[in-house]
């Protein structure tokens, strides 16, 4: 469809806009990049993503960005707004591995997910208040602010 616009008021009409043209074919968006992980420490991921190469034919109103535990397919949602690229997961626990993927969505519906992201947290480390019998053996003296760990070189009894 072709179509043009002019506004009207009491006084006639205005000029009309440059002739424009609609397509009636819309589809959801096409498939994004995997996620990338420009950020992160022992407890948070920031999962980033690009455009979809192909919108569908409207514009893309959502992201869906999920983690999961890595292999488990037992994903977490979370939605994005249409103008961020990226989402800070936070909760994790350190020396974890996760996997990630994302869907963008038009006002037809989602489009196919991303190929999957893996990322492992970085591993506990002294000071992070973890009571970790692997970390007990490594951390002795340092590991001092692990009140309740019932082991002596943790600093607990």
């Amino acid at each position: 469809y072709y179509f043009t616009v002019a506004a009207g008021t009491e006084e006639g009409l205005g000029a009309y806009s440059v002739v424009d043209q609609l397509s009636t074919d819309i589809g959801p968006p096409g498939d994004l990049s995997a996620p990338i992980f420009p950020q992160f420490t022992r407890r948070y991921i920031v999962a980033k993503w690009m455009l979809p190469k192909v919108d569908g034919g409207a514009d893309v109103l959502k992201y869906d960005v999920q983690i999961s535990l890595s292999g488990q397919q037992n994903w977490t949602s979370a939605f994005v707004d249409n103008y961020l690229f990226v989402h800070k997961f936070t909760g994790l626990d350190a020396g974890t591995s996760y996997d990630f993927r994302v869907r963008a969505s038009n006002i037809i519906g989602y489009g196919p997910y991303s190929n999957i992201s893996t990322f492992i947290t970085s591993p506990p480390q002294c000071g992070d208040g973890v009571c970790d019998i692997t970390l007990r053996e490594t951390c002795y003296s340092c590991f001092l602010d692990c009140n309740d760990c019932e082991y002596p070189k943790c600093g607990g009894t």
